[in-house]
């Protein structure tokens, strides 16, 4: 059990990395078009989130904290739209600049035709898992049958 929460913090940690490493190299890859834009006033750009703040969307809150867009001439509005999962039609229609979603739903939407497409991947790894207590004998999946869960859609049983 201790070597799956090393495992996972290790893994957090290094997702956290790459999504400040994305957010810093998104900062500077829309700083490379401000010439060809032009102007002295900041380029405005729209960030819509796929739910409401959480981890994940810490390296875009710190960027925007210590200063990276504004280092790089960027207007960032960080928001969650009035529903999230409209995130990638607002982009798909141009309302938002940019969207946080998931896999699937990025190939659901290509397949609508919905004009979307992946420029960078925040989460590394799956975010779903089951977790137990230390004391409740689970060791393994199979260990589980008959078990109850609770899920954010309501409780389940195995």
């Amino acid at each position: 059990m201790k070597h799956a929460l090393e495992t996972m913090v290790r893994r957090t940690r290094q997702s956290v990395a790459v999504a400040l490493m994305l957010t810093v190299a998104l900062a500077l890859g829309l700083a490379g078009c401000a010439d060809r834009i032009g102007g002295d006033d900041p380029d405005e750009v729209s960030l819509a989130l796929d739910w409401y703040p959480w981890a994940n969307h810490s390296p875009f809150f710190l960027a925007d904290e210590r200063g990276y867009f504004d280092e790089e001439d960027l207007d960032v509005d960080i928001h969650v739209p009035a529903n999230p999962e409209d995130v990638l039609m607002l982009v798909g229609s141009g309302r938002d600049t940019f969207g946080i979603s998931y896999q699937t739903s990025v190939l659901q939407a290509r397949q609508e035709d919905i004009p979307v497409q992946s420029v960078a991947a925040l989460v590394q790894y799956p975010l779903n898992s089951i977790m137990t207590l230390e004391g409740s004998g689970l060791e393994s999946p199979g260990g589980a049958v008959s078990a109850e869960f609770d899920h954010d859609a309501g409780r389940l049983r195995a």
